[in-house]
């Protein structure tokens, strides 16, 4: 299982509560993304495990403590239901 990381309990800024953007650099490109709660997350999405590298979300079951997650060219994770996930929203 993925743990939580200890990051914001909501993704979002306990001052204004806006959601924190994150820049990520892997592989020589920036991405712009969010942590997002595995009930946020969608098939097609892209996501990233650690700043290694980035996986599309094949597929998503939700279990009752725990989803379970298929990435594209990579395996299938579980992932606690109260984790945070960093989901990429683009790269510039």
């Amino acid at each position: 299982m993925i743990p939580n990381l200890g990051f914001n309990s909501n993704g979002k800024c306990p001052e204004c509560g806006k959601i924190i953007e994150i820049k990520l650099k892997i592989d020589g490109n920036e991405h712009s993304c969010h942590r997002v709660s595995p009930s946020e997350l969608k098939v097609g999405e892209l996501m990233s495990l650690d700043r290694r590298f980035i996986r599309e979300i094949l597929a998503i079951e939700k279990h009752s403590d725990y989803y379970r997650v298929a990435l594209k060219e990579y395996t299938t994770i579980n992932i606690d239901n109260d984790s945070l996930i960093t989901r990429i929203n683009g790269s510039w």
